[in-house]
């Protein structure tokens, strides 16, 4: 008995492979670029980093390191950046150099080729060219200034009790005055976001706007304060590490507001001479303040009396305003 057969034809089959060798030639550069956004955020993540371990050893020192290579620069701030790679994603030795008190550090970006432009360059703290990715929207990675998912304290700089880091910043409950800083003193506009919960003590406080002499902690600058003790929500000046009366300005907490094991987003944005703080997404604090015009942020957390001391604050970011 015969069986009726049917195959592919000539046709089909050319059909078929012209189709494979379309879909082919779509994903190779799909893929491609999917892997270049994913090392130019790599890239663009370590420098943003090393510029915060540059700004502290500013800080410490009172200029930026003379480095003469990546490999010296990577010494010289592996106290506050430990570790820091000194090639870029696409296996590019990054360059370094400081002439005339600015320092520019750069990533040759995915053609690996100087001056071009998809370079990736931060000069004195501030990412000046941003690679050939952009995220969109009013918050670019170009405008990063800082950010951490605190696993580890790269960055961050004790200047008065201790902190640590394991996912989360935490204030050490032995002390009652913890104090930490991050950033560049050149930072003048800019907005800090993270999440914060207070388990006990008298509060917390974000630095911002703020300078540290060398080795020293009398920060002057402005801090918000999220006072449990007062139940209040306030901005004060420090100067020399005193806080200065009465504060800038200050209000209560609404009533029923969960001020210990509760998580609350708080958001300080400061640009010009104005300042607006957020708690939870909802304006408490909205003023207008010159008094300092650039500085570092940072963090503070306080009790007093024999009550432990205790704050986490979780995924920090800073962002530049234009």
């Amino acid at each position: 008995m015969l069986t009726d057969k049917k195959g592919f034809t000539l046709i089909e089959l050319l059909i078929v492979i012209i189709v494979i060798a379309v879909l082919a030639g779509v994903g190779v550069p799909t893929y491609s670029m999917l892997q270049n956004r994913a090392r130019e955020s790599a890239t663009k993540a370590v420098m943003r980093s090393a510029a915060t371990g540059i700004a502290l050893y500013a800080d410490d020192y009172n200029s930026y390191p003379a480095a003469a290579d990546i490999a010296a620069l990577a010494a010289s701030i592996s106290t506050y950046y430990a570790n820091m790679k000194t090639s870029d994603s696409w296996g590019t030795l990054y360059t370094y150099s400081l002439v005339s008190g600015t320092y520019t550090f750069k990533s040759f970006g995915i053609d690996k080729l100087e001056n071009t432009a998809d370079d990736i360059i931060f000069e004195n703290g501030i990412m000046t060219a941003d690679g050939k990715y952009k995220t969109g929207g009013t918050t670019n990675a170009a405008e990063i200034l800082f950010s951490s998912a605190f696993d580890n304290m790269n960055g961050i700089k004790n200047i008065m009790g201790s902190w640590s880091a394991n996912g989360s910043l935490n204030s050490s409950p032995s002390n009652s005055q913890n104090r930490a800083v991050f950033g560049d003193i050149g930072w003048t506009d800019y907005e800090i976001k993270t999440n914060a919960i207070l388990t006990s003590g008298s509060g917390y406080g974000i630095y911002y706007r703020s300078t540290v002499p060398n080795n020293s902690f009398s920060i002057s600058g402005f801090i918000f304060q999220f006072d449990a003790a007062k139940k209040s929500f306030l901005v004060n000046k420090l100067i020399g590490g005193v806080e200065q009366s009465p504060p800038v300005i200050t209000v209560k907490m609404p009533t029923g507001f969960s001020i210990y094991n509760a998580s609350h987003e708080i958001t300080v944005s400061v640009s010009g001479d104005r300042h607006i703080i957020k708690v939870d997404g909802v304006s408490v604090l909205d003023f207008i303040d010159s008094s300092f015009t650039s500085g570092q942020a940072g963090v503070r957390s306080w009790s007093s009396g024999s009550i432990n001391n205790s704050v986490s604050f979780d995924n920090m970011e800073v962002t530049k305003i234009h």
